[in-house]
């Protein structure tokens, strides 16, 4: 997609798809030519071979062997990696393959130059309403101007730049239009949202942090009384953004651990989700695994929270039967009270990376405690 993106812009799918289909009939080509050579090189030199092989050119014959081409080309075709990142990842995101496509190229457009500017650009236009305002029908340039209360030039510099990675398009007429789903565009503006209101001031104070060893980018734009990102982000409104990019995250987690490793659920009767986050992970694994318990844990306000708090999510999900919560600090000193020692498995998604060696080994050694003997350890 990358190649794609560069080559032939946002409109990825014919003239890239007719690329790998150009790739894909060489390749076939190739390998039709090397095995015809081989079988030719054998017929030729063995008699006894000739006869059947003249056999072959009777229609009768020669047509079950072309269907069986097709079919094996087919085959291939639907088994490449492409296609199953579309087919089966992208519902995950409730969109289409094709659409799933489209903004991978819109993503790649983000190079280190960008990155920092078309994030800011898509954020602001999701806030001042253009995007909605694109959606619904072909716009000019004043008419963007004039809904979003901005200045004529700041409008073209928008577009422009909206334009250029792929979630708008222009027409002859120099109007600006898009045909993006909901879904799809939650997600570009979501990404683009986690890249401004998170990922930037983190990294603003980058030297400080890495002189000091203590997160000066957190304690500087959200406050020094944080001890983490996590202690923060139910706090700070702002954070929410990060919730969410960490959620679309776990969509696609979950959806590549049930399609490759699903049967291991299967034989489980419990399953602790350590720093299971808003639950999202274990809302999926509960709904394919009926006769699993699962038990989800993070800090307390995560899954305390009112409005998007843990327990809440699941109640709402109709979940709550199966799926329990299980609040709880885990910088806090001392031991860790576990609401059982008998779990099946223990998951860990998104989590390893963010401890050090030796708090890791602390923190498996606590998790072999919740575990029963032949306990599974999922990470």
């Amino acid at each position: 997609s990358h190649l794609g993106s560069r080559h032939f812009g946002h409109k990825l799918g014919r003239p890239f798809l007719s690329l790998i289909a150009l790739a894909f009939a060489m390749d076939v080509l190739a390998e039709t030519f090397f095995y015809g050579a081989v079988v030719g090189a054998l017929t030729a030199s063995s008699p006894w071979l000739r006869k059947p092989a003249l056999q072959l050119w009777r229609p009768a014959i020669l047509c079950p062997l072309v269907v069986a081409l097709l079919g094996a080309m087919l085959y291939r075709l639907l088994g490449s990696g492409m296609w199953l990142m579309l087919y089966h990842l992208a519902p995950a995101f409730d969109i289409s393959g094709s659409e799933f496509l489209q903004l991978s190229a819109v993503y790649s457009k983000l190079t280190p130059l960008e990155i920092v500017s078309v994030p800011i650009v898509v954020e602001s236009a999701a806030s001042l309403g253009i995007l909605e305002l694109t959606g619904s029908m072909a716009v000019s340039l004043t008419d963007v101007a004039e809904s979003a209360n901005i200045t004529t030039d700041g409008a073209r510099c928008l577009l422009e730049v909206l334009t250029f990675i792929g979630l708008l398009q222009k027409n002859s007429a120099g109007q600006f239009f898009h045909n993006w789903s909901t879904e799809a565009l939650r997600l570009a503006v979501e990404n683009a949202k986690f890249v401004v209101n998170v990922e930037l001031p983190l990294v603003a104070h980058l030297t400080e942090t890495l002189r000091s060893g203590k997160p000066a980018g957190l304690h500087n734009a959200f406050g020094s009384q944080y001890r983490s990102l996590y202690h923060a982000r139910t706090e700070v409104p702002k954070l929410t953004a990060w919730t969410d990019m960490m959620n679309n995250a776990n969509k696609l987690a979950v959806a590549i651990v049930l399609r490759r490793y699903g049967s291991r659920f299967a034989g489980l009767e419990s399953l602790l989700d350590l720093c299971g986050n808003e639950g999202r992970n274990s809302m999926a694994v509960a709904r394919a695994y009926p006769q699993l318990q699962i038990t989800v844990h993070d800090l307390p306000a995560v899954i305390q929270d009112p409005e998007r708090g843990t327990a809440v999510r699941i109640k709402r999900a109709g979940l709550d039967k199966q799926i329990s919560v299980f609040p709880w600090d885990l910088s806090e000193a001392g031991e860790i009270v576990w609401p059982r020692m008998d779990f099946h498995a223990v998951q860990l998604v998104h989590c390893v990376n963010e401890w050090p060696p030796d708090e890791f080994k602390t923190r498996l050694r606590e998790v072999a405690r919740a575990l029963r003997v032949g306990g599974h350890l999922l990470i």
